[in-house]
This record gives structure tokens, C-alpha cells and sequence, in this order.
């Protein structure tokens, strides 16, 4: 048996598979999201490796979905594809990849406030103006959907007018633009956000077991209209605030950032 044989029968039979896939309709693409809790997709078009559907996750209505597959990607082992989400008020895009042993997602785009409204209402805030996204990352170096996962990104939000609830009383003040850093440490999920102009540390937010706990420093009390009158440094946390998540932003059993490995690439 040649050696151009053995090496090209395999090739062949992955492209055939891949040329198969691309006329199978979209709606199968359910075989492989049937097992997610909660999420229903509707309204399919085109085919399972360029298609578009309707996503509903918990009764919420987050948009269409569109994917385009690579078709190089099966030959080396892995899957790959670009997608997009698109709603009022919310454009998000970007690339996933999955090998056999890791998984990598990331994103960019723009979320206006009224996209996001309706989940920080729950903690009685409403805010202004748009989020952009920038490169955001979410990698699994695990065969496990539990994870370790590591989240990483940056965030900007153009500012406005906010509004929150704090003991009974509700408060209204405009805040300027700012920037968030995301990044994974051992068991959580920290953003440390900043002025856009000033790299002073305002909030440092640590998302951990389903729970946010929200560090609010001298020099944000000041800019939310509520200046701490003690002797710390502007850039120090005077005040935290813990909120319990809804169950869909941080499922339970979830592992965060337990494992270095977790930083690796699908391969």
C-alpha cells in the first residue's frame, strides 16, 4: 500500500463528510443543543454548516444566531466557526473552536443600555449610553462542561445617566466613560473598572460560587453622587455589596480557573 494512499484516503473520507454536512438543513444542529437546559432554537434557515436560527434561553429572547463553519478546520481535528447575534440593540460576533480535549469562544461587539436594562433592573440599576466588547475570551481546557474555564476581555462603556436604589431611596447621577479588564483568577471571575481617562481603580467586582461581590472605592462614592467621608485613599474599597446571580449566568458546579491548563488553545 503506497504511502500517498494512506495518506490521502483519510482526507478523502473527512472531506466527504465535511461535503455531506454542508447539505444537511440547519434544524439538525438541534442533535447536538437538545441536552442544553432552557434553550430553544427556532425559525431555522440555511444548513448545518452555514445557517441561522432564533435563540430563546429561559423565556428570553436573545436573538438571531448565524454560524458559518470552517471547512478546513475538520482535517485538522478540530471544529471551528465564525458566528453572530443580532437583536435591538445588540450586535455580538466572533469565533468558536473545539478540539478534543479544549474549547475557545471569544467576542466583540456592542450591547446598548435598553439590551441590558431588563437584567440589572433585578438589582433595581438602570444605566445609559453603550457597552462595547472587545475581544472576549472564554476557553475550556477540560473535557468536562464543568470546566476549569477562563474568562478574559475588556469592556468600555460610553457613560450616561444611571439610576439605583440604595436604602429605600432612589438616586439619579451621570457617570462618565469608563473601562473594564476582565480576568480569571482561582475560583473567580474579577473585572477591575477605571475611568477611560484615569487609571484609577473605581469598582472591583469578584464573581464567585453564583455570587458578586462588589468593592466600591472612595473615588466612585464620590462620582455616584455619595462621598465617603473617611480618611482613605481615593483608589481604596470602602464599601462592598454582595448580590446573589441568577442561575444562568453562573450554573452550579461550575469551575472557574482551578487549572493552569486551562489557558491552553484547542488543538
Amino acid at each position: 500500500m503506497s504511502r500517498v494512499f494512506v495518506l490521502y484516503v483519510p482526507i478523502g473520507l473527512v472531506a466527504a463528510a465535511v461535503f455531506a454536512a454542508a447539505l444537511v438543513p440547519a434544524r439538525a444542529i438541534t442533535l447536538a443543543t437538545d441536552d442544553i437546559d432552557d434553550l430553544t432554537l427556532l425559525d431555522f434557515g440555511g444548513t448545518v454548516w452555514h445557517g441561522q436560527a432564533d435563540v430563546v434561553y429561559r423565556d428570553i429572547d436573545a436573538g438571531r444566531f448565524a454560524w458559518s463553519m470552517d471547512w478546513l478546520a475538520p482535517l485538522t481535528g478540530r471544529l471551528g466557526a465564525h458566528w453572530r447575534l443580532d437583536r435591538a440593540g445588540l450586535g455580538l460576533a466572533g469565533r468558536v473552536e473545539r478540539g478534543w480535549n479544549a474549547f475557545a469562544l471569544t467576542m466583540a461587539g456592542s450591547v446598548e443600555a435598553a439590551a441590558v436594562n431588563p437584567l440589572l433592573g433585578n438589582y433595581d440599576i438602570q444605566v445609559g449610553g453603550t457597552l462595547a466588547v472587545d475581544d472576549l475570551s472564554l476557553r475550556n481546557a477540560g473535557s468536562s462542561a464543568d470546566g476549569p474555564w477562563m474568562l478574559a476581555g475588556r469592556l468600555r462603556w460610553t457613560g450616561g445617566r444611571t439610576t439605583y436604589r440604595l436604602s429605600g431611596r432612589t438616586y439619579a447621577v451621570t457617570l462618565p466613560p469608563m473601562v473594564a479588564r476582565l480576568a480569571t483568577q482561582p475560583g473567580a471571575v474579577v473585572l477591575n473598572a477605571h475611568l477611560e481617562k484615569e487609571r484609577m481603580l473605581l469598582l472591583e467586582v469578584r464573581f464567585r460560587d453564583g455570587w458578586a461581590e462588589v468593592g466600591i472605592t472612595k473615588r466612585f462614592a464620590q462620582l455616584a453622587g455619595k462621598p465617603w467621608l473617611g480618611n482613605a485613599a481615593d483608589h481604596a474599597v470602602v464599601l462592598t455589596v454582595e448580590r446573589q446571580l441568577p442561575d444562568a449566568w453562573w450554573p452550579a458546579g461550575v469551575i472557574i480557573g482551578d487549572s493552569p491548563s486551562a489557558l491552553s488553545q484547542p488543538r
